[in-house]
Order: C-alpha cells, then sequence, then structure tokens
C-alpha cells in the first residue's frame, strides 16, 4: 500500500510542544519517540508501540509525542499534530490505515482510535480504524484479510498470486480478501484511472475467475479496484 510514502510526508507534520512536568503519564522513549502511557497499559505494550512507530519511520530525529489512553475497551493513541492536519482528508484516510495495523500488530486486534491533538494533547480529531483485517506478506504482496474468511483463505490466496506472477512486477501490490455473504471480494489496490480502462476491466474479471476456480472451488468472486486506502472505485464481476 501507498502509505509508506504518504508516511515520510506524514512525520513531518507531528510536533512536540510538550512539557515533561504535565500530567500526560508515565513516559518512556523510544529515540525521537515519547510515548506518555498511564494504568491500564503494561510496559511491554507500550515497548511493542514503540518499536512498531520505530519501524515504520517515525524515529527520524524530531520529536515526536504519543500518549496511550483507554475508553472502554478502545485503545486511544494520541498524537499531537500542527494546526490544519486534522481537516485534511487524506492525512484522515492515513491514520485509519495506521489504526488498523497498530490493532493487529500492537494490540492483538483490539479497536484503535488515532486522536489528532493539539499542543495541550486535546483532541481535535477522532479517526476510527477501518477493519482491513489481519496482515500476511508475500513477498512483495501485502495481504489483509477480514474476519469473515479463514487465514487457511487468504494463505491459498496468497500461494496462488505468487504461483500466477502476480508479484513480479516491482513495487508493493496491495490487496484484500473478504466476503460478503457467499461471495469473496479481492479487493487490490490499482493505479490512478485503471478503473476506468476497460480492457483492464476485462484482465480483472479474467483473473477473478482463476481466482474462483483455482482458490475456492468455483465459488463466486469479485473483483474490487481499489484506491490507495483499499476504497473501492469500481466492481468487477465474473
Amino acid at each position: 500500500m501507498k502509505k509508506r510514502n504518504f508516511l515520510f510526508i506524514f512525520f513531518s507534520i507531528i510536533i512536540l510542544i510538550i512539557v515533561s512536568c504535565n500530567p500526560y503519564g508515565k513516559k518512556k522513549e523510544f529515540g525521537s519517540i515519547e510515548i506518555y502511557y498511564k494504568k491500564g497499559f503494561s510496559v511491554e505494550e507500550v515497548e511493542k508501540l514503540g518499536n512498531y512507530l520505530r519501524n515504520n519511520g517515525w524515529d527520524d530525529g524530531e520529536t515526536k509525542t504519543v500518549q496511550l489512553l483507554k475508553s472502554g475497551d478502545i485503545y486511544q493513541v494520541r498524537v499531537v499534530v500542527k494546526e490544519g492536519i486534522d481537516q485534511d482528508p487524506e492525512y484522515l484516510s492515513l491514520f485509519r490505515i495506521v489504526a488498523n495495523e497498530i490493532s493487529y500488530e500492537v494490540f492483538n486486534g483490539k479497536t484503535v482510535e488515532i486522536h489528532m491533538c493539539d499542543e495541550n494533547l486535546k483532541t481535535l480529531k477522532i479517526v476510527e480504524m477501518i477493519n482491513y483485517g489481519q496482515l500476511l506478506t508475500f513477498d512483495n504482496i501485502e495481504l489483509y484479510y477480514t474476519d469473515k474468511v479463514t487465514k487457511e483463505d487468504a494463505e491459498n490466496l496468497g500461494k496462488f498470486l505468487l504461483e500466477s506472477g502476480f508479484n513480479n512486477s516491482e513495487g508493493t501490490k496491495t490487496v484484500q480478501l473478504t466476503k460478503d455473504g457467499k461471495t469473496y471480494q479481492f479487493r487490490m489496490v490499482v493505479l490512478e484511472g485503471y478503473d476506468q480502462d476497460e480492457y483492464y476491466e476485462e484482465i480483472a474479471r479474467e483473473f477473478a475467475g482463476y481466482i474462483s476456480d483455482y482458490v475456492f472451488d468455483g465459488k463466486p468472486v469479485e473483483m474490487h479496484l481499489c484506491n490507495d486506502y483499499l476504497e473501492t472505485l469500481k466492481v468487477v464481476k465474473i
């Protein structure tokens, strides 16, 4: 998913105007990342979050401030951002992706909200996670799968994509497997304009047929051509 490119831009808009004497909780540092946390979080959870952020490029030398809170069963990841960022639709979409990844990679699938905050850690905007699902990686293919399908379904699809050469071209390929009733949905991020290309649509329809035949024993499959945030642009049916 192209979120990795957006993250380099994203990191530059997170700022720190927090003083350590304020009661934001205990603090643990991960390079240039400061995570404040209160009761309800273990040191292990904080370390998992810190390591996730470092591994995804947040530790770039400019101080970042994050606070962890809980509201019932919801994990709140609160981030100080520059003025106006909370009104930018592209950053809101990006945060939904980040929330999903933090949910599965840090908090075992628990519900996560990203709170975009001012310099006093007052919430400006709450971004709820979209359930992209759990992530499996097959070479340069990122395959998310929701709880509407099984892990075996996702693994079988991933193996098929490798065997079919889906991973041959350069760059990360992002797909998602989910289900609507009895119909499997193969959701794929495509380049801008591909959803309007009739030739590409026919290729997608043929590929959906192969997935139906070779992965899901002839069960119905829809191909969803999606934008960078796995939002459907066009549905291609067999």
